[in-house]
Order: C-alpha cells, then structure tokens, then sequence
C-alpha cells in the first residue's frame, strides 16, 4: 500500500462519524418543540376558575421541548379537565391523577408532563 494510499484510507476513516457523535447529534438536532398552540390551550385549562397551578416547569428556551405540571382542582370538575387534558391532539401528556380528602374526596392533584421529560 503505498503513502498516497493510506492517506486516502485515513481520511475516508476520519470523515466517517462514531456512533456516539451520531447519538449526540439526534438527541440534539430531533428534538421538537412543544407547538406554540397546545401550550397556549394548556395555560388556558390552568386559568378556569376552581382550578389551581401548583407547579410547571419548561425544559427548552425560547421554545419548550418538555413540559411537566401539577393543578389542584375541586373533585366535581376533576373529570371534566382530565378529559380535556386526554383529548388535546397535539400534546400528549402522561397524567397522574391523585384524590386528596378522607372519607370523601374533595380535592383531585394532576400531575401532568410530556413524553420528553
């Protein structure tokens, strides 16, 4: 193999990407913003009367690619929000639904947050 030959060889091996490089760079580069008109429909939800934001934290800046929170709302409206959380089409979120109060709940907890998180 001569001198030309190897160079050739070398640099062929050096312009092929690692796996780990490639890893980094689809964690990074896949990543999709939450849409601007889910979240502005979830802070919405957050605002109707009777219902409470007791956290929410964003993962992203300017535009989030994760969201996690958690809303108190009274038990008679807990079904009505949860359904609406369930039917938002472009935002999927795991919920973990919490009734508070003995013997009789009176108050629901819903921690919510996209698969992202």
């Amino acid at each position: 193999m001569s001198t030309a030959q190897r160079k050739t060889k070398a640099k062929k091996t050096a312009a092929k990407t690692r796996g780990s490089t490639k890893l980094k760079r689809g964690l990074v580069m896949d990543s999709n913003p939450l849409p601007a008109h889910s979240l502005e429909e979830l802070v919405a939800l957050t605002k109707v009367r009777g219902v409470k934001l007791q956290r929410w934290w964003i993962k992203g800046q300017p535009r989030p690619d994760a969201l996690a929170g958690t809303v108190q709302v009274k038990h008679a409206q807990a079904a009505g929000l949860i359904e609406k959380l369930i039917g938002m089409e472009d935002l999927r979120l795991r919920l973990d639904i919490f009734p508070y109060g003995i013997p009789n709940p009176d108050v629901v907890v819903i921690n919510f947050e996209t698969h992202q998180v």
